[in-house]
This record gives C-alpha cells, structure tokens and sequence, in this order.
C-alpha cells in the first residue's frame, strides 16, 4: 500500500465496516517499542491498552518511560470519508517509511510497516525460527 503526500493510508475495505461500528472510526496510532513500525490500535482496543499501562506504577523509571513514549507519543487519527488515516511525519519518520508500505494485522491491532523492512523483518524470522521450538509452543494445534 502506498502512503500519499500528505501521509495518508487507505485501511483495507474490509476492516472499514468494523472501525466505523465499534470504534467511530478511530484508531491510536503508536510507535511500536519493539521494532521500527507502527502500531494502530482500534478506539476501544487502545483504551484497555492504555488502561492497563498507566496502572503501573510510575516509580519505575521504565514504567514512566514507557507512558511517556508509547502512550504520550500515540495519535488519535479518525478515518476520512474514503477510509484513509492519516500518520503523521513524525511517526512516518520513526519507522522510516517513505512510500510503499504494509498493514499487518495482529489480533486486535495492526502495525504500519515499510514495506522493505517488513520483508527483511520475514527473511530474519524465517532463518531464526526454531521449528521444534515452535511446535511445543503450539502443542496440538494445526494449521
């Protein structure tokens, strides 16, 4: 998916309806801590989020980092008309996206990645992955 000159994504058509119903089309745009992405997260997903960080108890010098970067930092973005969201320069730059990205969706959000990165972010997982590791993981599951 391509980001347009003034920072605009398009959410995918099927994910529209969803975010209008439950969410007033708005979704929490936040710098993901863990890797060079974004993380969007729908309205009432991000207020459990939310929630549960600024609960901790700021004493701890990475508790209050944490709420000042991943919940200071993150953007309330509604969708427009045409189902786009806009991202600001700032988070586009964090996660050094320029034009072509990907939309990952993972469970109840989804993260903004470039989509270069995104795949050399696959290719690593794909080498460092530890498939016996994994399937104890998964026990049973099948897919």
């Amino acid at each position: 998916m391509s980001v347009d000159a003034k920072g605009r994504i398009a959410i995918p058509k099927k994910f529209r309806e969803y975010l209008v119903e439950e969410h007033k089309s708005t979704l929490i745009i936040a710098l993901d801590l863990n890797a060079k992405c974004l993380a969007f997260y729908p309205y009432q997903e991000w207020r459990a989020v939310e929630d549960k960080i600024m609960a901790l108890p700021n004493s701890s010098k990475s508790v209050r980092a944490l709420q000042r970067i991943f919940v200071g930092r993150a953007v309330e973005q509604v969708m427009d008309g045409q189902g786009r969201i806009l991202v600001t320069k700032e988070q586009l730059g964090y996660a050094e996206i320029a034009k072509e990205s990907t939309l990952v969706g993972q469970g109840k959000k989804f993260e903004l990645w470039d989509r270069a990165a995104w795949d050399a972010t696959c290719d690593d997982i794909l080498e460092e992955i530890d498939l016996e590791e994994m399937s104890e993981l998964l026990g049973d599951l099948s897919f």
